[in-house]
């Protein structure tokens, strides 16, 4: 049977999808006077910089001359994102914003200017920022994530390249002259903050902080002041994206690939949403996506899009990144991207109407999104920002892919098909992740799994809501004698696809921490119980 510590990103698919149309897409041109260059550093300039892979990308950012702080790198998200306490820290003045940010689900924003933020030797100033509470996915990242690099900056590199066997990011800067200008909607609204955050249709600033003389704890540091990289490493020594902590070889040989995107223009221009839209081929039928390297499954496609492929849904996971949502798990019978074309992988289906509804709005009719998997096939990605091209080299014979997806997927895949088959199993209770911040107070060294509701057998077990799950015996990697560890839990997310590789009946131990007692609880896995029917080709013979 599959351990509990080989399961990987597809129990968190943490989607940060913060898809945020920028206020200014509401505007009208005229209230606004003509947009100004972007200020162009006097030559082109390379920097390389670690890149830190956990299923997704995260690299070291300052802002306003302070960090370095921890950021995902997202491709998805069409506006720089700084956390609540980030912020808060750095003394910098709030404003309301006319929208939610759009992710996952809608989640409460605010809007602010940062000084400067600045990856490697890429900085830009006076950059537009939303501000957000990103305190949820702590629980489960196992550290702080200060922030996200969005479009507001990418759009802005001239090069990006990406090395996943040395985890090494290269970002190259235009010359003077070069590049793209100032967006016109970044500029309309900057405009309308400075004048006092009157915003249309707003009230106005919400929020002034006087910077403070005696700033609070750096935001990036524990409580004991300190946070080497990720301060847990989750299930058998691994971060939780990567889980199994052997090193995987590609399945087959892969071919160097490339695909073009484009942004999105509308109303003559004047609204540009820079994502990187690209063409795919699902199931035979080409579709609008856009690529996001904020999204760590392979393919996520929008409900209404699913539905028209006829896919049947299978198990249902939850999924965490800009708010909160359900997503449940299909198959497909192909994707292809250039010439990459892959058979039967798993697909992610999610209501992405909250998402997607502006685009359609706008005339762009937008399907879902791959994923960051696509591009950990390979040994590198550069992303050419004059001829917009995505190009994906592959390892050598003899070389060695240690974040190859394809493990992750096939687990994936095969739940799913268990799952319709009924041979799936499942747990009797639902939890959240604690939050980082509260383990100390809690007395938990590697997190835990808050027990929000209980019921049937595990209720009998003695398992009680309010308890905090800690581990499931023996289901971690083995060490060098081949003796399986304790799998670390920290979200319900990683339950669901483990429970769906094993057979109902099976028995498992949880650590369980209840107050200052830490007890154990066996529990019985039950049949899934999935209601449907599935497809002709995979149902039980």
């Amino acid at each position: 049977m599959m351990s509990f510590g080989r399961i990987t990103k597809g129990l968190f698919s943490l989607l940060a999808l913060a898809l945020l149309l920028t206020p200014a897409t509401l505007s009208r041109a005229q209230e606004s006077p003509d947009a100004k260059p972007e200020k162009k550093e006097a030559d082109a300039f390379t920097s390389t910089v670690k890149m830190r892979f956990e299923g997704l990308m995260f690299v070291d950012a300052t802002v306003n001359g302070k960090g370095p702080y921890n950021f995902l790198f997202d491709s998805g998200a069409s506006m720089t994102i700084l956390g609540e306490k980030l912020a808060e820290e750095l003394a910098i003045t709030l404003y309301d914003s006319p929208m939610p940010a759009q992710g996952v689900s809608t989640q409460e924003m605010k809007m602010a200017i940062a000084e400067n933020v600045k990856v490697g030797e890429f900085s830009r100033d006076d950059l537009l920022v939303g501000v957000m509470n990103l305190d949820h996915i702590s629980g489960e990242l196992g550290k702080h994530m200060h922030g996200i690099v969005g479009q507001n900056m990418i759009k802005y590199m001239k090069k990006i390249h990406v090395d996943f066997s040395k985890s090494e990011m290269s970002l190259t800067r235009y010359k003077k002259g070069e590049g793209p200008q100032m967006d016109l909607q970044e500029t309309m609204l900057k405009m309308m903050l400075k004048r006092g955050g009157k915003l249309p249709g707003m009230p106005g600033q919400d929020e002034k902080k006087e910077p403070r003389k005696d700033p609070k704890k750096d935001p990036k540091k524990e409580d004991d002041g300190k946070e080497e990289g990720f301060s847990v490493k989750p299930f058998s020594g691994e971060p939780a994206w990567l889980g199994d902590d052997k090193k995987t070889e590609s399945r087959r040989k892969l071919e160097a690939m490339q695909f073009k995107y484009d942004h999105f223009k509308a109303m003559g221009g004047l609204v540009d949403v820079a994502l990187w839209f690209m063409e795919a081929e699902v199931n035979g039928k080409k579709h609008t996506m856009f690529f996001d390297t904020g999204a760590s499954t392979l393919c996520v496609l929008d409900k209404a899009a699913a539905d028209a492929l006829r896919l049947t849904p299978s198990y249902s996971y939850p999924v965490k990144g800009v708010g909160e949502a359900e997503a449940s798990e299909s198959v497909l019978e192909t994707i292809k991207i250039s010439n990459l074309t892959i058979h039967e992988p798993s697909c992610s289906i999610m209501d992405l109407g909250g998402v997607l509804a502006q685009l359609k709005q706008l005339g762009n009719d937008c399907a879902g999104i791959i994923g960051i998997p696509v591009a950990t096939r390979y040994k590198s990605m550069t992303v050419d920002g004059e001829s917009k091209l995505v190009k994906l080299e592959p390892y050598s014979d003899g070389e060695t892919n240690e974040v190859d997806p394809a493990e992750q997927e096939e687990q994936q895949r095969k739940a799913a098909i268990r799952t319709w088959q009924g041979k799936a199993a499942k747990v009797e209770f639902k939890g959240e992740s604690i939050k980082l911040d509260d383990w100390e107070a809690l007395g938990l060294k590697d997190g835990g799994m808050k027990v929000t509701s209980v019921s049937g057998g595990a209720e009998k077990a003695g398992l009680k809501e309010g308890d905090i799950i800690t581990a499931i015996v023996g289901e971690g990697e083995p060490d060098e004698k081949g003796v399986k560890g304790d799998a670390k839990v920290r979200g319900f997310g990683q339950f669901v696809v483990w429970a769906c590789l094993q057979d109902p009946g099976s028995e498992f131990t949880l650590k369980v921490k209840r107050g200052k007692e830490v007890l154990s609880v066996k529990i019985t896995l039950v049949a899934y119980g999935w209601q449907g029917t599935a497809p002709e080709k995979y149902r039980s013979k």
